[in-house]
């Protein structure tokens, strides 16, 4: 049987993946545990690093005040390019587990 997941995040929650229509009995938890996945170990490290990356853009001492994220002047538009990416994808192959 195969199970759809939703992709966002929440504070508070370390992960990003979500059961489809709060499936409460999904056998991969509600929200979904990385390491019940049937995903390698290094997607579910990715998942848990961005859900971390995540949390860490809120300032918890004071969620009001201004973001503790880098201020480029305004939108995606201002961005200057940093480096290239040189990661791939993470595979969603069975992990065989």
């Amino acid at each position: 049987m195969s199970r759809q997941l939703r992709f966002f995040f929440s504070y508070g929650v370390d992960t990003p993946l979500w059961p489809d229509d709060a499936d409460f009995d999904s056998p991969y938890g509600y929200p979904c545990d990385p390491a019940l996945l049937p995903v390698t170990e290094a997607t579910a490290h990715a998942l848990t690093h961005l859900a971390d990356r995540y949390q860490s853009s809120l300032d918890w001492d004071d969620p009001g005040g201004p973001s503790p994220g880098p201020r480029t002047g305004g939108g995606p538009s201002s961005r200057s390019p940093t480096r290239p990416c040189t990661r791939s994808a993470p595979t969603w192959a069975p992990a065989g587990r």
